[in-house]
């Protein structure tokens, strides 16, 4: 099972009441995925980020019917962005099969909803250089932020941080 940890921003968006949330604790290989829907050039975005490594991808401009089937956005943006960074398929099933069911929670700590908000403004501020929100270069665009050293990855990439909880699982 994957946890989404939606903000209030994009619980509304979806339509998602306090009952539909599930309140139980993530232990999936990547751990719990932060997403926060924003908006640049007055379309929807959402961020996604895996609290354990940092690991984030965009779904940009998307529709509020897309946006309320965010678990099919979800795999779809995963699947390639693991594709994109070259990952084995023996390192790239066990994550998809923990995706098979997701299940959405509120934000749970303030200090992975602060990390969140700025990588949104880094993709704010890269995201013309990579061709605009209508139709950005998403893989260039997400190799350059999962390769930005951040403080709370004590300055490693996400993408580095990644394949290490990856490899400790195939050396199983």
């Amino acid at each position: 099972m994957t946890l989404i940890r939606c903000t209030q921003k994009l619980r509304k968006e979806m339509g998602l009441k306090p009952a539909d949330l599930c309140e139980s604790a993530d232990d999936s290989l990547l751990g719990a995925w932060y997403a926060h829907l924003f908006f640049e050039e007055r379309k929807k975005c959402v961020l996604f980020v895996s609290e354990k490594t940092l690991l984030c991808f965009l779904a940009p401009a998307l529709s509020r019917d897309r946006i309320r089937k965010l678990d099919e956005v979800f795999r779809d943006g995963l699947f390639r962005l693991l594709l994109d960074e070259g990952f084995q398929p023996d390192h790239a099933t066990p994550v998809f099969n923990e995706c098979r069911t997701i299940r959405y929670a509120a934000t749970a700590d303030r200090s992975m909803t602060g990390t969140v908000n700025e990588m949104v403004k880094d993709i704010q501020f890269m995201l013309p250089d990579f061709g605009g929100v209508a139709t950005p270069n998403l893989p260039a665009l997400h190799h350059r932020l999962n390769r930005n050293p951040l403080k709370r990855n004590e300055y490693q990439y996400a993408i580095e941080r990644t394949k290490q909880v990856l490899d400790s699982l195939s050396a199983r």
